[in-house]
C-alpha cells in the first residue's frame, strides 16, 4: 500500500485544509501525525508555506516561522520515518520466527477459549 492512500485510510494521519490567513500559525500534537514518510512530510510543509502559514508541532516545541525550525521539522521527520520502518522490520521478523515455530500441518491458534 503506497503512501498516500495509506494516510487517506487512517483518519488521524489525514491532511487538515489550510484555509488560514497568510501569517497564521497551524498547530498540530506531534509530527508523526502529519504523514507516514519524510516525502510526504515535506510536501505537507511546502503546502503550508506556499499558503503563507507556519506550523507549529506541540510536542516537539517546533516553530517553522524559524529556519531552525524548519529544519528540525525535516530532522524529526527523518527520524519518524525511520522508527516506523524499525517497527515494520520488528514486526515482520517475528511473524517470520512464529511461522518457523510452528509444527508444519499444526493448525494456526485462533487465540480464543477452547
Amino acid at each position: 500500500m503506497g503512501g498516500t492512500s495509506r494516510r487517506r485510510s487512517r483518519s488521524g494521519l489525514a491532511r487538515p485544509e489550510i484555509n488560514a490567513k497568510p501569517g497564521s500559525i497551524l498547530a498540530a500534537w506531534s509530527v508523526d501525525r502529519l504523514g507516514p514518510s519524510l516525502q510526504d512530510l515535506v510536501g505537507f510543509l511546502g503546502e503550508v508555506h506556499a499558503a503563507g502559514v507556519n506550523l507549529y508541532l506541540d510536542r516537539q516545541g517546533v516553530d517553522t516561522s524559524t529556519p531552525a525550525g524548519k529544519a528540525l521539522f525535516q530532522m524529526l521527520g527523518v527520524f519518524a520515518e525511520f522508527e516506523r520502518s524499525i517497527i515494520q522490520e520488528r514486526i515482520a521478523a517475528g511473524i517470520t520466527r512464529a511461522r518457523a515455530r510452528r509444527a508444519p500441518g499444526a493448525a494456526r491458534h485462533s487465540g480464543g477459549p477452547n
